[in-house]
């Protein structure tokens, strides 16, 4: 994944590259391959016959849905994986899926304390998620934070927005342990409520959920665009207004 090192950000999977492992086009390489099966099958990109295989994709696709964020709700993956071209086709094949899944021990149903179930993989779930992917990239979901169910609502939102047209995503579970495990480089990265990144262009931001206008979050929003460089801030547009006059400012 490109990072900046000197301020400048890869921008053309086409310009030349050293094949260091630091270079940013070696990681926008590297991470393009990673993800392709994801990104595939998250949007449906594989073509299967049978029913049996069919049901197979439809379950890979939600077990790595819930992998990249760390956990969805059933409607929010029906949007994620099916779309909102019929959203009552879209959530009964949701739960048909769902209730598959939990059966054979592959997720879990988590009360969010919010008044929403959520979905989260177990141990076993993100090992069969990891299926097809050169890194291991889902991990299970137990050690969730209960506030991340409040706190990534919008953030979900912008990224089933961004993966519906074909960019790459990682939500804030999925990230953490990308940067723990080096698939995505660069420090400034830590925090970031999500990840977004085009693998035509290889441009890249990151996403940051304002919902207050607290120093800490401030400080942190300034470090996460000055070594990342694009960053999409999410929340109302009161808040946003003055958290940008914030960041402008020394």
């Amino acid at each position: 994944m490109p990072h900046r090192r000197d301020g400048a950000t890869a921008t053309s999977l086409e310009a030349a590259s050293s094949g260091r492992e630091d270079d940013p086009l070696t990681q926008v390489s590297r991470f393009s391959s990673l993800y392709l099966y994801v990104a595939n099958t998250t949007r449906g990109g594989t073509t299967m016959n049978s029913n049996s295989a069919k049901a197979r994709e439809n379950e890979m696709r939600v077990l790595q849905a819930i992998g990249l964020v760390g956990w969805l709700s059933a409607s929010q993956l029906a949007k994620w994986v099916w779309g909102e071209e019929n959203l009552h086709s879209a959530r009964v094949s949701a739960d048909k899926v769902l209730k598959r899944l939990q059966t054979n021990g592959l997720v879990l149903r988590r009360d969010s304390a919010l008044g929403v179930y959520v979905y989260v993989l177990t141990s076993t779930g993100a090992i069969q998620a990891n299926e097809g992917v050169k890194v291991p990239l889902f991990k299970d979901g137990y050690d969730l934070s209960q506030l991340d169910v409040g706190r990534q609502g919008p953030a979900v939102d912008y990224l089933t927005a961004q993966h519906r047209i074909g960019k790459t995503v990682l939500g804030a579970a999925s990230l953490r342990k990308a940067l723990r495990d080096g698939v995505v480089m660069g420090k400034g990265w830590a925090g970031a409520d999500g990840l977004v990144f085009d693998s035509e262009t290889g441009m890249q931001r990151a996403v940051l959920v304002v919902r207050n206008m607290h120093p800490e979050l401030i400080k942190k929003a300034k470090r996460i665009k000055e070594e990342v460089g694009e960053l999409e801030l999410l929340g109302s547009a009161g808040i946003l207004k003055a958290f940008r006059k914030e960041l402008l400012s020394k």
